[in-house]
């Protein structure tokens, strides 16, 4: 069981404080008419929509060691697609920690919101940075400290359960 969860925890370990960032998708508008989002994947319920993997795709591609042009249909899509095999591993194994009645701290939880926030902050350099930035995501900080204990509640899952199948 290890084996298949190891991979995807070095993920579920990365993700969180990335996914966090990224906005929530809204119906996009073209010539009047919403765009209807689709779906990319079905995890336990759990629906993975085709705008968030491009969210998520967009962000990663951002970060400093990653060495992806989303311009190139071709790149993008292969890249994309490695997204999407990441957040479904990451739900597949939060579904498992779910299954297995694995519980997490909320305090725990708290904690690592907490910590995640002050390093955004001080990673922006001041306060009004850091509040332009949620402005420039279309976020308030409600939704990022939602958005960042929803994962953190499944990185801390996901460990336990490692833990469990480890020990």
């Amino acid at each position: 069981m290890f084996r298949r969860i190891a991979p995807a925890l070095a993920l579920v370990l990365l993700v969180p404080a990335l996914a966090a960032a990224a906005p929530k998708g809204k119906p996009a508008r073209t010539g009047g008419k919403a765009e209807v989002d689709g779906i990319a994947a079905v995890v336990d319920s759990i629906t993975i929509l085709k705008s968030e993997v491009g969210e998520q795709a967009a962000m990663l591609a951002t970060q400093p060691n990653m060495n992806v042009n989303l311009k190139d249909p071709a790149a993008a899509k292969k890249f994309k697609n490695d997204v999407l095999d990441r957040m479904v591993e990451e739900k597949v194994i939060a579904s498992e920690a779910r299954r297995q009645g694995i519980t997490v701290d909320q305090t725990d939880v708290d904690a690592q919101v907490d910590q995640a926030l002050a390093n955004a902050r001080k990673a922006l350099g001041s306060e009004e940075a850091y509040q332009a930035q949620l402005k420039r995501e279309g976020m308030d900080e409600a939704g990022l400290r939602k958005r960042y204990s929803e994962d953190f509640h499944n990185q801390l899952a996901a460990r336990k359960l490692v833990q469990k199948e480890v020990l």
